[in-house]
């Protein structure tokens, strides 16, 4: 049995913004979130806590999904998810499995699993938005990473104010 593959799942700002306060810090792009749900069914949603506490009220995996949950801190909160304290420990009952691993965040969790992710998908948002903002997706080694010749480029948005794209890239051959 081959192990799962990790993928990497974010949206990012051009100056490589992702949250503020717990939420996005752009509008909602229409089309986004249901894109989301139809890339990630079935697989498993890795995050962290104050990513897991940032899912919008109401938010339930279902039979399709299952959320793990990496966290030092405190977890009575948490519930329809499986909560390990280290990240490292996450992976390896998680890679025992056979569905896909989606890493959704936070930037601690992206920094670690980076160096593991097979693929990633962002969606690039066209806009800057470093003055509202207190959470960056990490610095990348683009050299690392090729757009998946063939995979659909998403475009979202060309009627509202935010415009994103969404790419997905695999590793290079190591």
């Amino acid at each position: 049995m081959s192990q799962p593959k990790v993928t990497v799942v974010a949206a990012v700002s051009l100056d490589g913004a992702v949250g503020y306060r717990g939420k996005l810090p752009w509008r909602r792009i229409p089309g986004e979130q249901a894109a989301f749900k139809r890339l990630t069914s079935g697989g498993v949603l890795l995050m962290g806590r104050k990513t897991y506490e940032s899912l919008p009220r109401g938010f339930d995996p279902g039979d399709r999904q299952l959320h793990v949950v990496s966290s030092l801190g405190p977890n009575d909160a948490i519930s329809n998810a499986f909560v390990h304290v280290t990240i490292s420990c996450a992976l390896r009952m998680l890679r025992g499995g056979d569905r896909e691993i989606f890493v959704i965040g936070g930037t601690a969790l992206w920094e670690v699993v980076l160096g593991h992710a097979d693929r990633m998908v962002i969606t690039h948002v066209l806009a800057p938005f470093s003055r509202t903002a207190d959470t960056w997706f990490p610095v990348l080694d683009w050299s690392k990473w090729v757009q998946i010749a063939g995979a659909k480029v998403v475009t979202w948005g060309l009627h509202t104010d935010v415009i994103a794209h969404r790419i997905e890239y695999r590793r290079k051959h190591r």
